[in-house]
């Protein structure tokens, strides 16, 4: 028997089961049931046993809940509608403000109801941590929320450092239970900073972690300029305790302080971070920082422990650094500036366009402009919009880029951004992706395909976006343990197109293959493999190479299939600036090769397509800048090119000149070579030793050119050493 939770009376339906199990079907969903069963004895029955139950909602959960932006008084969301369930009717938004953990207690700022796939919550507090969740209606069904967390910016902001260049694990030392940091920061870094309410912090992380901590945080004045050793802190004592709570978050975590800090003048400063989390990470998590190694001057201390840490006397592993953490203070009273920036997202999307919207000003106009996602230039939409949203059009299928919202505020410019997208489909001519505009972690481009579970941990996918040792500014894609990335659909024939783009991989043996699939839902089995590819057959002295890879020779059925990689046999493989075009009209020559004598060397090269006339060759010493090298001509392959210096790394590149508007070729991939070693006859003869190895270089020993190495006692050669993707120094 059982009947619905909000019924008083008896029982609604009964029924009689054989066995020990029963199925109720034709329940209605996300309702509460009581249940009784009972034994059945012939003409009597046994006392009922009660259950309560409670059916799943046929209401679906809506998909890709998204942070589309936000400033410092406003947060805006959108969403997808759910595409499994009932549809949707309407949703229910709500923001709570996160005071500590758990949030079980906090208290709701806002709770609507709308049928628009976007919310904008606005008169929000700076630096400030909320909660925020979507919950989808079916007419009077009501199913289960999504949601997530974000924190809004300081309103005004004073930067110290440079948060682009390195990172490091400063000012938290996520993968130890309890650490302690101090970190220093300059009188003249903090001219015009005389009180302060905030800080925020940049974590680039390593492999995309989302930071959970509970810290403590104290500032103090100081005439130290460094660590003098690791016992040279700043006693508690000259410390004032200006925040307690949670700090969490994925790229700039803002922390509001419980009480203003008023500087002393002339004085530097120094912000202390005591993390009494208790739990460590399974990896680090990495901070955007300074560094100050030419000479080193530690700006910073850091310890840890497995127990807590008591700042009063703290003791635990002791290190100075020269990585300080970048910090971004926010100023008292700068809620009155009357700019705020404008909190830009997109609204609805479509093959071809985009809608977006904003929080607009009354009285204000605004400029709307686009870009490809990573581009350098902006292409203005609209200019004295006041209605705060615009459509943008134009666009094509399976874009990805930005939209930008400008007005001008006090003399200023004021901007917001927000990343745009249209739907998935035939991607047009030129597809480009260079990895500058994501974050650490899993691959994840709207309308490219890129999954793959590492089976050391589970809680990392390939491809993955990161930077080698020695050029943490260049972002690539990294792809191991089989990972496959796959591009969109083009909406040409692929067999006029072709694909450039670099390849470093970590040893020799790595392969990655490349070819075209008709199949995305089974990428492996459905490609057609058109070249297995390893760096070395491309570069033999170099961790990259440029590779340019025609597409004019592919079978028929493949022409409208999807490009692919596929790192098959699990190794290291970096892919970037992958651009996918047109096959030029003038075609470079490919299979270049070179050999090289005390003072000169031949080039050769294949040809690729009918219409060449000459050709030109540039040349210059290992990794010359495009454009700076010397130039010869040819009418052909091969070609010598003479007066070269004896005992010395060289690049060359290829240009095709075409009969047609005597049109010219972009390079070919570079071929390198050496010139043979010979006495050098002028003094006197320098070596710096840098520059030996490019960033990324798995080698771990290497000597100059025509420089030999000899074994000593202990057995171990004089050569040049550097560790695993550095620089020689």
């Amino acid at each position: 028997m059982w009947n619905t939770a909000n019924t008083t009376s008896g029982a609604q339906t009964a029924s009689v089961a054989a066995g020990s199990s029963y199925t109720i079907n034709g329940l209605n969903g996300n309702t509460t049931y009581y249940i009784w069963i009972a034994g059945n004895c012939g003409n009597e029955l046994s006392r009922p046993v009660p259950l309560v139950a409670t059916t799943a909602s046929d209401c679906g959960i809506v998909e890709n809940l998204t942070l589309a932006g936000v400033s410092d008084n406003t947060l805006g969301i959108s969403w997808n509608a759910p595409s499994i369930g009932d549809p949707a009717t309407s949703y229910i938004v709500t923001l709570k403000k996160c005071t500590n953990i758990p949030f079980a207690n906090d208290f709701v700022v806002v709770r609507d109801t709308v049928n628009a796939t976007y919310y904008m919550f606005n008169g929000l507090e700076d630096a400030t941590t909320y909660a925020y969740s979507v919950t989808t209606v079916c007419n009077d069904e009501v199913g289960e929320a999504n949601s997530g967390y974000a924190t809004t910016t300081i309103c005004e902001m004073d930067t110290v450092g440079d948060y682009a260049t390195n990172y490091s694990a400063q000012p938290i030392y996520a993968s130890q239970a309890y650490s302690y940091t101090q970190q220093l920061y300059m009188s003249n870094e903090l001219a015009g900073i005389d009180s302060i309410n905030s800080i925020a912090i940049y974590q680039r992380g390593l492999w995309g972690e989302y930071e959970d901590r509970n810290v403590t945080v104290y500032l103090g004045h100081t005439n130290k300029t460094e660590f003098g050793s690791t016992a040279d802190y700043v006693p508690m004592s000259n410390l004032t305790q200006v925040y307690s709570g949670r700090l969490s978050g994925f790229g700039w975590i803002s922390l509001k302080f419980d009480t203003t800090y008023v500087r002393v003048a002339d004085s530097n400063l120094v912000v202390v971070i005591d993390d009494n989390t208790g739990v460590a990470h399974t990896g680090n998590c990495y901070w955007a920082c300074s560094k100050f190694d030419n000479p080193a001057i530690y700006r910073a201390m850091r310890m840890y422990s497995s127990s807590n840490i008591q700042p009063t006397s703290p003791s635990g592993t002791y290190a100075r650094d020269y990585y300080r953490a970048f910090i971004v203070f926010g100023n008292a009273g700068c809620e009155n500036d009357g700019c705020d920036v404008p909190v830009v997202m997109q609204s609805a999307a479509y093959a071809d366009h985009v809608d977006i919207t904003w929080n607009a000003a009354q009285g204000a106009s605004y400029d709307v402009s686009y870009r490809i996602l990573g581009a350098d230039n902006w292409t203005t939409v609209a200019t004295g919009n006041t209605s705060g949203s615009a459509t943008i059009n134009g666009l094509g299928a399976s874009f990805l880029g930005e939209a930008r919202v400008s007005y001008t505020c006090n003399n200023q410019t004021v901007s917001g951004t927000t990343q745009i997208q249209t739907l998935c489909g035939q991607a047009s001519l030129p597809l480009t992706e260079d990895f500058q505009s994501w974050d650490y972690g899993h691959f994840n481009r709207p309308c490219w395909i890129s999954n793959l579970t590492d089976p050391t941990n589970a809680d990392r996918e390939y491809p993955y976006i990161t930077a080698l040792t020695g050029d943490e500014d260049n972002l690539l894609c990294f792809m191991r343990y089989g990972a496959y990335l796959i591009l969109p659909e083009i909406d040409t024939n692929l067999n006029v197109c072709q694909i450039r783009f670099k390849l470093t991989q970590g040893n020799d043996d790595a392969q990655i293959l490349i070819g075209v699939i008709d199949d995305a839902s089974m990428p492996i089995q459905t490609m057609y493999v058109l070249d297995t590819m390893r760096r070395i057959d491309y570069d033999t002295t170099s961790s990259t190479a440029n590779i340019t890879y025609s597409f004019a020779n592919i079978p028929a059925a493949y022409n409208h299939g999807r490009i692919a990689f596929w790192d098959a046999m699990s190794s290291y493989s970096f892919i970037d600036d992958i651009v996918v075009e047109m096959i030029p009209a003038c075609t470079p020559v490919s299979e270049l090769t070179a050999s090289a004598s005390t003072n000169a060397a031949t080039i050769s090269w294949s040809v690729n397509g009918d219409n060449a006339t000459s050709y030109y060759i540039i040349y210059g010493p290992r990794g010359f800048t495009a454009g700076q090298g010397d130039t010869i001509t040819a009418t052909g392959s091969p070609v010598v090119i003479n007066g070269l210096a004896h005992s010395t790394n060289y690049d060359a590149y290829v240009y095709t000149v075409c009969d047609l508007l005597n049109a010219t070729s972009s390079a070919s991939n570079v071929v390198q070579f050496t010139t043979d070693c010979a006495p050098y006859t002028t003094l006197p003869y320098t070596e710096n030793f840098e520059n030996l190895l490019p960033a990324g270089s798995s080698i771990a020993t290497v000597l100059p050119n025509c420089w030999a190495s000899e074994t000593g006692t202990s057995a171990v050669a004089h050569v040049v050493y550097t560790t695993n993707s550095a620089q020689a120094s």
